[in-house]
């Protein structure tokens, strides 16, 4: 084998990676400011957990991306689904606390705000 066939393949491989970030990344376009659902984030995370899908979603695009980086190695796809599976059975308080605590901060604000608006 010569060398071109390895650049082709590691070029190929490089191109799919692209492909799915920018397909996650604009399916799961997160905002931080809306609360996120801790059912959907479970099964984005046992379902297709191997890419990041869970962590674009959740707002964690850093982690997403190493995610998408490292997913040849299937170390994502078991942490996701593990990950997964602790979304599943925490509460739905701890689930707030840890990831819609910037979006209920910012709700609290504006209620705040309106508040004082309306004396």
């Amino acid at each position: 084998m010569s060398w071109e066939y390895y650049f082709y393949g590691v070029g190929s491989v490089l191109i799919a990676y692209g492909a799915a970030l920018l397909f996650i990344s604009l399916l799961f376009k997160s905002k931080k400011n809306i609360m996120k659902d801790k059912k959907t984030a479970a099964l984005l995370a046992i379902l297709i957990g191997g890419v990041g899908a869970h962590r674009f979603y959740l707002g964690q695009n850093i982690r997403g991306l190493g995610n998408i980086f490292f997913m040849w190695t299937l170390v994502p796809a078991i942490a996701a689904l593990i990950n997964g599976i602790i979304m599943f059975q925490m509460s739905d308080e701890l689930f707030d606390m840890t990831y819609n605590q910037e979006a209920i901060e910012k709700a609290t604000m504006r209620a705040e705000i309106e508040a004082l608006k309306n004396k």
